[in-house]
């Protein structure tokens, strides 16, 4: 069980160290590293914030991959609790929806961008979904054993 969280921790620091994100209208040279959206976070979130009463939904899409971050780590200290299994399926909605709509504001514009997503992007995915296999853990069904008399 330990072993799965130290595995997504592993994980989500190898995918601070590779590629992530990019505009998807601009050529590879405009590559993200995962360190550098990690600690643009907060700026994401600050954006979403700000365009909340305007725009909800683009809003809220802007926080989504930090709120993240942050409800992994509540699962991971929590695992044992209730509020780490609430914590590690928000987190998984979060990571579907952020796949399913990926856009941030990236670069000197400060403009709403749809992303292509890159390795290191899909690890960190991977990195966060990873703590559910010990949240959920798949169980198999016992079966009643049957005597022949």
């Amino acid at each position: 069980m330990k072993l799965t969280l130290k595995l997504s921790i592993a994980i989500y620091i190898i995918s601070l160290c590779l590629p992530a994100i990019s505009p998807l209208e601009y050529s590879a040279e405009h590559l993200t590293d995962g360190y550098e959206t990690l600690i643009l976070g907060p700026v994401q979130v600050l954006f979403g914030l700000v365009m909340l009463p305007q725009m909800p939904g683009l809003g809220l899409l802007l926080m989504l991959p930090w709120l993240a971050n942050i409800s992994w780590l509540i699962s991971l200290v929590t695992y044992k609790e209730k509020l780490g299994r609430i914590a590690g399926l928000c987190t998984a909605v979060i990571v579907v929806v952020f796949f399913a709509h990926p856009v941030a504001i990236i670069g000197s514009s400060v403009s709403v961008v749809l992303l292509q997503l890159h390795i290191g992007a899909y690890l960190w995915m991977l990195a966060l979904m990873l703590p559910l296999l010990t949240l959920y853990p798949l169980k198999t069904k016992k079966q009643p054993h049957t005597s022949a008399s």
